[in-house]
This record gives C-alpha cells, sequence and structure tokens, in this order.
C-alpha cells in the first residue's frame, strides 16, 4: 500500500509538471502577436511560475555560503524558512530566536554563546550581520539543527535534504484506530461527556499499566482548579518566543503550559522539547484531563520527531493550547482530527 501511494504521489507531481509546462506554451503562443514587451514579461513571470512549482517538488534546497574573512556562512532568515520554522529578532539584546512554536535556538550576534532547547552552547564561530541580514556560520549547524534537518554541504551550497517520513506522512492515515484517541476510564477528574458529543466505537484496547510506585512520584495537585485557571486565558494571543506572561502579556506553546502549571506549584522546562522529558509517559488511549500533549507537524525539510507543540488535556478529546491556528492564542482544540492524530508523539502526566 505504501509504495503505491508513493508511486501515485510522484506521478501527480509529473503530470502537474507538464501540465504546467503546456500552459506555458499555449500562453506564449497567444502573446506572441502582442507586443514584444508584453512578450517578455509573460515569459518572465511564467519561467517565475514554474521555477516555484519546480522548487516544491525537489528533495533538496540548496542554500548558497557566503565567506566572511575565511568564514563560510549561511543567510539565517533562509535557512529558517527552509525548515519552516518560526523567528524573531529580538534588536535590544542583538539576538535571533528560532524554532517551530517555541524558541529552540538563540542567537547572539558576534558571539559564540549560544542556546539550544533550553541549555547554553559554544559554536565554533559567532553569527553576524551582513547587510542588515542575520548570517549562521557553517560550522555550527551540526550543533544547532543535527536532529532537526539532514544536510549535505559543498565548497559552495549547503544542501538541505527532505526528509522522506514527510512524503509519506499520510500514509499513517490508513492504518485504523490504532491512532485514535481515549479517555483513561479510571481518570477521577474525567469530565462528563456532553450528550451532543459523537460517540465513539467500541474496540478492544490494551491499555499500558502505570507502576504505583510511579505513580507516587507524581505531584498531587488539584487538576479541576489547574484546568479552570487555564481556561481564564482562553483569547490571550499567541507570540513566538514571549516573554514570561507578567512581563508580556502572550505564550506561546510552552510558556503557557510552564506558567499554567507553575501556577500549582510545578516547575516545567520553558520549552515544548525539554517539557518533553519530565514526566511520566502515557499512551493516546490512556489520557487523563491535565496531561501533557506532544505533537510534532513536519516540514518537508525538517526532523518529524522531535516535539515542536505542547497542550493540556481537557478530556473528551479536546486540549487547551496557545497556538495560532485555527485561531490566533489560547484555545480549545479538537484533537479528534486526523492532523492531530497524525501529528501526536506522546503525552506526559506530570501531576494526578
Amino acid at each position: 500500500m505504501g509504495s503505491k501511494f508513493i508511486i501515485h504521489r510522484k506521478w501527480q507531481q509529473k503530470s502537474l509538471i507538464l501540465a504546467l509546462f503546456l500552459c506555458l506554451i499555449v500562453q506564449m503562443g497567444c502573446t506572441q502577436k502582442g507586443n514584444g514587451s508584453a512578450t517578455q514579461t509573460t515569459k518572465a513571470n511564467n519561467k517565475g511560475i514554474v521555477s516555484k512549482i519546480l522548487e516544491k517538488n525537489k528533495d533538496q534546497i540548496k542554500l548558497p555560503l557566503v565567506t566572511q574573512n575565511g568564514v563560510k556562512y549561511v543567510n539565517a532568515k533562509k535557512l529558517v524558512n527552509t525548515l519552516g520554522f518560526q523567528s524573531k529578532w529580538d534588536a535590544k539584546n542583538g539576538r535571533l530566536l528560532m524554532g517551530d512554536k517555541d524558541p529552540n535556538f538563540v542567537l547572539k550576534m558576534n558571539s559564540r554563546e549560544a542556546q539550544k532547547d533550553g541549555g547554553k552552547i559554544k559554536l565554533a564561530a559567532a553569527p553576524i550581520i551582513i547587510n542588515q541580514s542575520a548570517y549562521i556560520p557553517l560550522s555550527a549547524i551540526g550543533d544547532l539543527f543535527r536532529q532537526d534537518m539532514k544536510y549535505v554541504v559543498n565548497d559552495s551550497d549547503l544542501i538541505v535534504q527532505a526528509n522522506p517520513e514527510h512524503s509519506n506522512i499520510s500514509i499513517k492515515s490508513l492504518n485504523g484506530s490504532h491512532l485514535d484517541f481515549a479517555d483513561d476510564p479510571n481518570d477521577p477528574n474525567k469530565p462528563i461527556k456532553p450528550t451532543s458529543a459523537t460517540s465513539t466505537n467500541d474496540r478492544s484496547v490494551t491499555r499500558k499499566v502505570i507502576d504505583k510506585d510511579s505513580i507516587s512520584v507524581l505531584a498531587n495537585i488539584n487538576i479541576p482548579s489547574l484546568i479552570s485557571k487555564a481556561k481564564q486565558y482562553i483569547g490571550v494571543r499567541y507570540e513566538f518566543g514571549a516573554d514570561p506572561y507578567p512581563q508580556s502579556g502572550t505564550f506561546d506553546c510552552s510558556s503557557f503550559t510552564q506558567y499554567i502549571f507553575g501556577q500549582q506549584g510545578i516547575s516545567l522546562n520553558r520549552l515544548a522539547r525539554d517539557q518533553a522529558d519530565q514526566g511520566i509517559t502515557i499512551g493516546r488511549q490512556d489520557l487523563r484531563v491535565g496531561d501533557l500533549l506532544f505533537f510534532n507537524i513536519p516540514g518537508r525539510f525538517r526532523s518529524s520527531t522531535v516535539p515542536t507543540h505542547v497542550g493540556i488535556y481537557l478530556g473528551n478529546l479536546e486540549m487547551i493550547n496557545a497556538d495560532t491556528r485555527p485561531k490566533q492564542g489560547v484555545q480549545i482544540t479538537d484533537i479528534n482530527k486526523q492532523l492531530w492524530k497524525d501529528a501526536y508523539l506522546f503525552a506526559k502526566r506530570v501531576a494526578d
């Protein structure tokens, strides 16, 4: 089934490119009767469109290297765009923040000191500004992005290679009910399911047994109070790389979970990747209210295994999270959608 899907996808891509070239030929023929400048403009526009379509179907992207004082650099903005990351320029401190839903990478211009996944690292060379744009030294690419992308280097380019899993991501959707989420029936904080909600089909589920000694190390907090507090912030604006809420009045996905659990005396790490190292791992069919849910919606040129988004489970297949879609800001999201089923990595329980 997987190989047929891939072959069909490649056939669609080739058909799209062929159809585009045919349209180009027809349009060029129609414009030959006009004046020369109009014909040149049409050719130029069509060439640009064709280039963009071909670019989308490439299995690699070449990012040109720039040499300054014998050191090779790559344009940070171009790399951010290739990986599908967000970025934020901190002009006050001369820092560039990069990541998916939260700032996993922080680079200070003209400094070898950097931050990756909440920890400090020292780069072989410092990022610099060239023509008002941030550039990252080629020697730092591996230290920063080895987990996030596959790449090779030649004399003139950093070549970012497509994630092979991205092309097959929807194949996971063909595998049936094992991707479904389910509540732990023994959850003492499980909300009453609304009668209007769609019921799930009965199915035999092998449930994970959590060791009692492991449960005893979980923080004992008032889960309904945690959820009530989280809901008070619905509508608060999402901002990538948000500063602490009392100063910024905004959240990104992990600063929201950190802040909400902090109100209950539980100290979570700042970033989703680091929060994923805390607590007890829970299966997707054993979810309890208050569990942290971790996701990765992979880009064509970045890893599909690293947590890039986190939310708090509300029960009844809903979570509360800070995001930009479908709304902007803190919102309640229905996770019983194929997008979230495919993107789900695991859940962590840090409180009971």
